[in-house]
């Protein structure tokens, strides 16, 4: 796979924000886009106060937080989950759930990968990567996925660099 070196890699599946503030940030101009300051990862300074439900377009009716999750099968097992991950730096599979996928083996020198989970775990495992065949309603996709022993939330995690031929 492209940007993978033989030797530890660290891995991020999510997204790092910047610690400067953009001279023009997203939404620059609106109430909304002046709300809220980023200054480090994952921390953010109130700036003035945030809009009204009323001028808000996106009103959240539940306390669940907002995940990406497709339904992807594959010709072994239907409906695996995929949680959809813009700031995954590669696409991952759950070793457990490898079995039901269609997938062979990608030929690598042995080596070991170093991953930090969303949850601030590191996973230290030797690198290991499958070529998988999976759709998304009528869309057909082969991609490269790396293996990880992962928790039974997601079976896999989808970098939405992977996902370009279904965004149309």
């Amino acid at each position: 796979m492209k940007g993978l070196k033989d030797g530890p890699v660290k891995t991020y599946l999510f997204r790092e924000y910047p610690t400067k503030k953009l001279r023009q940030p997203a939404g620059a101009g609106s109430r909304a886009g002046d709300a809220v300051e980023r200054v480090d990862v994952g921390h953010a300074e109130s700036k003035a106060d945030a809009p009204s439900e009323s001028h808000s377009h996106c009103k959240k009716k539940d306390d669940k937080p907002n995940l990406v999750i497709l339904k992807v099968n594959s010709k072994r097992e239907r409906s695996r989950r995929a949680l959809v991950d813009c700031g995954a730096s590669n696409n991952f599979v759950r070793l457990q759930s490898l079995a039901r996928l269609d997938f062979e083996e990608v030929e690598l020198p042995r080596s070991l990968l170093e991953v930090r989970l969303a949850t601030g775990v590191v996973v230290r495992t030797e690198k290991r990567v499958v070529r998988a065949r999976f759709s998304h309603e009528e869309k057909k996709f082969v991609d490269e996925l790396i293996v990880l022993n992962l928790d039974d939330k997601f079976d896999m995690v989808l970098a939405c660099r992977g996902l370009h031929g279904m965004i149309q």
